[in-house]
């Protein structure tokens, strides 16, 4: 059944009789009949938007879904960064200890102090907030440390 003007107007005028309350029982089932049949018609009109629609939220929590995923995956990478970079602090601060050790029995065995970078010398460097650390330690006599760690 197409819906059309001239149905259009029968429901309007059997929805103003049963207001009135005098709607008898072949008007009734008549009314019934026109409120079904707009509503398979409508159901039908509406049916390729509907699914459209539903098409189009399923991707989007298909994308919601990946975007919650990545999330985790870079909150755990950033965790797993963070610390790394407090293990490279670590390191670096050993590092350091463990030089100026090595200056000190530098000096005691030889007598003479670890010179700086450009001789026999030493490079430490530490840069943050992305953690750069560069050891570089030469000695004169036979003697060579080279450490490097993350990029900035």
């Amino acid at each position: 059944m197409e819906w059309n003007d001239e149905k259009q107007a029968q429901l309007d005028a059997l929805r103003a009789t049963e207001l009135t309350g005098s709607l008898d029982e072949a008007s009734e089932a008549e009314l019934t009949t026109l409120i079904e049949a707009l509503e398979t018609e409508e159901q039908e009109r509406l049916a390729p938007a509907l699914a459209q629609m539903q098409a189009e939220q399923t991707e989007l929590r298909r994308q919601v879904a990946a975007s919650e995923t990545a999330n985790e995956q870079l909150a755990l990478l950033a965790a797993q960064q963070e610390q790394w970079l407090a293990d490279a602090r670590r390191l670096l601060s050993d590092l350091q200890r463990r030089h100026q050790a090595i200056r000190r029995a530098y000096q005691h065995v030889t007598g003479e102090p670890l010179l700086a970078a450009g001789g026999s010398g030493y490079i430490l460097t530490d840069r943050t907030p992305h953690c750069v650390v560069v050891v570089e330690i030469q000695l004169q006599h036979r003697f060579v440390i080279n450490v490097g760690l993350g990029e900035r």
